[in-house]
């Protein structure tokens, strides 16, 4: 097996190691990087509590209710 084959092999089993290790089967589509439709409800209400853009946090609380209204 030529070296290089066997590098771009390493990489992909690497990359492959990580995507499992974080409970995906393929990469994260990508999109806006901090889309409040994606973000897991525990991580959203953190962000509310935390973060310092208020114009965010005013959008992260508008999703929050949108996700209670549709139960």
């Amino acid at each position: 097996m030529v070296a290089r084959e066997l590098g771009t092999l390493i990489v992909e089993a690497t990359n492959r190691r990580t995507l499992l290790g974080l409970g995906r089967d393929a990469p994260r589509t990508k999109g806006p990087a901090l889309d409040p439709r994606r973000l897991p409800a525990d991580r959203l209400d953190y962000l509310i509590q935390t973060h310092r853009d208020i114009a965010l946090v005013d959008a992260l609380r508008i999703e929050r209710e949108r996700r209670h209204r549709q139960g």
